[in-house]
This record gives structure tokens, C-alpha cells and sequence, in this order.
């Protein structure tokens, strides 16, 4: 009893940690920790009531819009639908990172949205013409881009970058325990993710 109660457990568990850690999420945690966390931009000058402007702009331009025309986009397609709504989310960053320029700088948010674009984009062609998984890409991203703020002294995140490293593992997991990818294919996209985010990033 005790076997079988563990087997229906695991994949509701893999599945709610792949929807926490869901690709569509990954711009709203990168502007939460740059604004929130011991980052250069998280100073006594930026008010709560910027930061939440911030927060409420990058949520509805890289969430909630792009999923929102993807989907209505998508009815009227019968192939390809998955990186169709890839290309719709990558379009919504330029646009996300022409409405922040205002509020965190011209050099910021063309780096941070710039970046997620390019990653996005590459990822998209790397999955047209063979499968990859876009979750793991996302993920190792977001470590990609707390590694190299970190680094380069833009923000003293530590305990995020280890915290970032065990949700890979765990998302890592549960996409296998979900036969969602393969062990080569996961890898495959973790290196993709974590070296373009890094690469641009340095760049």
C-alpha cells in the first residue's frame, strides 16, 4: 500500500514543481530577485510602489499577454503550436523591454530582455528540429543569469544561486520522472540555457 500510495505521489509532485518552475515564469523571478534581493537596483531610492510597477508590467508582458494571444493564435493551427507559442512569448520580451526602459534603465532591460529573447529564439530552432526541454532551458538560464550577476558583483545572491541549483536538480527530476525528456536531452538543454544566458550576459 505504502509502494503504490509513492508511485501516484511522484508525478503529482513532478508536476506541480514543473508548473512552479515553468518556463513563462522565469522573466517574472529574474526582475523579483534584481529588485528584491542584495542587488546595485534594490536601493532605499527605488520606492515599493516602483518595484510593484515593475513586478505588474513584467507578469502581464511576459505571462499573461503572450500566453493569452498564443493560445487564441494556436486555434487556428494544426502543426507546430508548441513553437509557435514560443515565438509569440520571445516577440512579448522586446515589447517588455521597451515598456521597462523607463523604470530600470535603457542598458538593463535591453540586457535582461535581450537575453531572454536570444535564448528563446535559439531555443525554439534547437526544439523545430529536434526535441528539447524547454523547462530545463528556462531553469538553467535563471541560474545562468544569478551565477553572472553574482560574479560580477551586480548583486550578492549566494544563498539564491544554491537555492537555483537545487530547483534545477529537482525540475531536472521530475522532468524525467514525467517522461518528458531524456537524460541526453535534459543535459543538452541545461547547457544550452546556462551557456547562452551566460555568454550574452558577458558579452
Amino acid at each position: 500500500m505504502t509502494s503504490q500510495t509513492t508511485e501516484i505521489k511522484q508525478p503529482i509532485i513532478a508536476t506541480s514543481i514543473c508548473g512552479i518552475l515553468h518556463p513563462v515564469m522565469i522573466p517574472l523571478y529574474v526582475m523579483v530577485i534584481l529588485l528584491f534581493g542584495d542587488s546595485y537596483i534594490n536601493t532605499p531610492n527605488v520606492a515599493i510602489t516602483t518595484k510593484l510597477i515593475i513586478i505588474t508590467i513584467t507578469a502581464l508582458m511576459t505571462t499573461v499577454a503572450p500566453l493569452y494571444s498564443a493560445t487564441i493564435l494556436t486555434k487556428f493551427l494544426t502543426e507546430r503550436k508548441r513553437n509557435v507559442f514560443i515565438l509569440v512569448f520571445t516577440l512579448f520580451y522586446f515589447v517588455t523591454m521597451l515598456l521597462l526602459y523607463i523604470f530600470i534603465g535603457r542598458i538593463l532591460s535591453q540586457k535582461i530582455f535581450m537575453t531572454m529573447a536570444i535564448v528563446s529564439s535559439i531555443a525554439n530552432t534547437l526544439d523545430y528540429y529536434k526535441g528539447i526541454s524547454l523547462h530545463l532551458v528556462g531553469i538553467s538560464a535563471l541560474l545562468g543569469f544569478i551565477t553572472t550577476i553574482h560574479n560580477t558583483g551586480y548583486a550578492n545572491i549566494l544563498s539564491i544561486t544554491l537555492l537555483c541549483i537545487i530547483a534545477s536538480g529537482l525540475l531536472f527530476t521530475s522532468r524525467l520522472v514525467l517522461a518528458k525528456t531524456t537524460p541526453l536531452q535534459g543535459t543538452i538543454s541545461m547547457l544550452v540555457g546556462f551557456g547562452l544566458t551566460t555568454l550574452l550576459l558577458y558579452i
